[in-house]
């Protein structure tokens, strides 16, 4: 059985239903599909974990959490992995139809400009490919020192 039909089967999604449930899962579904398939794996359970930016909060809380240097516009998920030329990977995660606003657009902006990867992705499957060819740039790179 492919490695695909494992991960839904283990999250009790039937694998024909799949797209249809990414495209009616909401945004926090999405985080927690994403965050339960990685704890099958080391390096995504020890190195990826989720900012807690959004949502509703008392005001009283959010000043708290703004004296403390939350800041509106940070990507979802952190990488904290390097990879290729990369220092770590921020990820953004919008429900479909979702669109990025003009802070976190400019969040991602000033990543990429000091050596992050980024990605920005609307279902699991689109997830899973993005996290995997950037801890997969690391192959990549040994097998071109390799080649020289």
């Amino acid at each position: 059985m492919s490695k695909q039909l494992n991960t839904w089967k283990k999250l009790s999604i039937k694998p024909h239903e799949a797209s249809k449930y990414a495209l009616t899962q909401s945004e926090e579904q999405l985080h927690i599909m994403v965050i339960k398939w990685a704890q099958s794996f080391d390096i995504y359970k020890n190195y990826l974990f989720h900012i807690p930016n959004g949502g509703y909060r008392h005001p009283k809380e959010a000043k708290k959490l703004k004296q403390m240097g939350v800041k509106p516009g940070i990507c979802d998920l952190f990488f904290a992995y390097p990879s290729g030329n990369y220092h770590g990977m921020w990820i953004e995660l919008k429900s479909v139809g979702g669109c990025l606003s003009t802070t976190q657009r400019n969040w991602i902006r000033m990543m990429r400009d000091v050596g992050y990867y980024v990605a920005c992705v609307n279902n699991f499957d689109d997830f899973v490919k993005e996290i995997t060819f950037y801890k997969n740039l690391n192959l990549t790179k040994e097998l071109t020192n390799v080649i020289s």
